[in-house]
């Protein structure tokens, strides 16, 4: 007996510094970016490179020729948010789709547009990126591009390979943008990157908006967006979204966060989603109009009711209806699109737009999703 309690004695202790170096991993690493909305966490998951690619975008210093005021967005029409003096030094970082106008970012951090009558003319090798009033001002790996990698390490699961991105859940929604694809977070994302050339973004906590192109889907916790960064056809979807399963994100570095995240936490909503549509036109009298809708429905029971409302119109008139099974044209019961098949008709007018429904969706159990606006341009070709 003393013999042997002696070997388990020596195995244990063999043993015990091969357990301990498995553990030891090196931490991720954890980047803090301090947007002008709020501090957006970033933490590099598995074999991937992150780079940033906000910093690397074109801009310019040019001088101011004669006092000027700086509005708030290109345009006369909007409001002054600060004035510059002639012989002022300022950088320019984006012009409108006219260049008539310039961004800039004043002393006190606040975004500008100056009429490019004040300015000193660009050089003609610097090409001002096109922006509006709403497009974001990223700074420092705010906009970024991921890319696999054949030797980075880390301490997640070996299918995992991407970023970790954090808002605070009481902070303003933060724009982010990932290899190209914009997105608006407020809670915690996992955007991942496949061999096949798919980005995946998963929300794990609070809601995300994604933009691909002209089809823009909340989702909630619990979704997961498909996108194909290599997508051939134009003419195909390359966004699609679903409910996400427990092992699709088990083994994230969730601990180095600095809120807490129960990333299983949306994996209990049985509710059907409309999370999407694309523009849409509808074609005057004519009846076999089609505007897809992009649904979630974790539990897959059937989807046996739309219940379509008007919330505003232009003018014309207009109905309430309401739709036995619609039609999936994509996907299952879980997830993919719906048909809609809204009618309109112009009579003596030649467009009339937008019109916009709040629209519901009903399953087999009962569960009734949260109303969706719906939108159409109703025109005559």
């Amino acid at each position: 007996m003393k013999l042997v309690f002696a070997f388990l004695i020596a195995l244990l202790l063999f043993a015990a510094p091969t357990m301990l170096q498995a553990q030891d991993c090196t931490l991720p690493e954890v980047i803090t970016v301090q947007t002008q909305a709020a501090t957006l966490t970033v933490v590099p998951v598995g074999s991937v490179d992150v780079a940033d690619a906000a910093s690397a975008r074109e801009a310019a210093d040019t001088q101011v020729t004669a006092e000027a005021n700086v509005l708030s967005g290109p345009g006369s029409g909007f409001a002054q948010v600060g004035t510059l003096t002639s012989g002022q030094t300022i950088r320019v970082d984006a012009s409108n789709c006219t260049g008539q106008w310039l961004r800039t970012v004043l002393e006190n951090g606040q975004v500008g547009w100056v009429s490019a009558n004040y300015l000193e003319e660009l050089s003609a090798e610097v090409t001002l990126p096109v922006a509006n009033a709403d497009t974001p001002l990223y700074a420092a790996m705010q906009a970024m591009t991921l890319q696999l990698t054949a030797d980075a390490a880390s301490c997640s699961d070996d299918s995992l390979h991407g970023v970790l991105l954090q808002v605070p859940a009481a902070a303003d929604p933060v724009p982010v943008q990932v290899n190209g694809i914009d997105m608006v977070i407020g809670g915690t994302v996992y955007v991942g990157l496949t061999a096949d050339g798919t980005q995946t973004a998963a929300v794990l906590a609070g809601h995300a908006r994604i933009t691909d192109g002209d089809l823009s889907v909340a989702m909630d916790t619990g979704m997961q967006a498909f996108i194909a960064l290599n997508a051939q056809e134009a003419s195909s979807p390359s966004m699609h979204i679903a409910p996400f399963a427990a092992a699709d994100v088990a083994n994230l570095p969730l601990y180095v966060l600095p809120e807490a995240v129960d990333e299983l936490a949306g994996l209990a909503d049985d509710d059907p989603y409309i999370v999407g549509q694309a523009a849409c036109r509808v074609i005057s009298n004519l009846p076999d109009n089609l505007c897809p809708l992009h649904f979630v429905n974790r539990d897959g029971d059937a989807i046996v009711q739309m219940d379509v409302e008007l919330v505003s119109a232009p003018y014309g008139e207009w109905s309430d209806s309401t739709h036995e099974n619609p039609p999936i044209l994509q996907g299952d019961n879980v997830s993919g699109m719906i048909a809609w098949n809204p009618t309109c008709s112009l009579g003596p007018a030649c467009f009339i737009g937008p019109v916009v429904w709040s629209i519901t969706l009903t399953d087999a159990a009962g569960n009734v999703s949260e109303p969706f606006e719906a939108s159409f341009n109703c025109v005559d070709s």
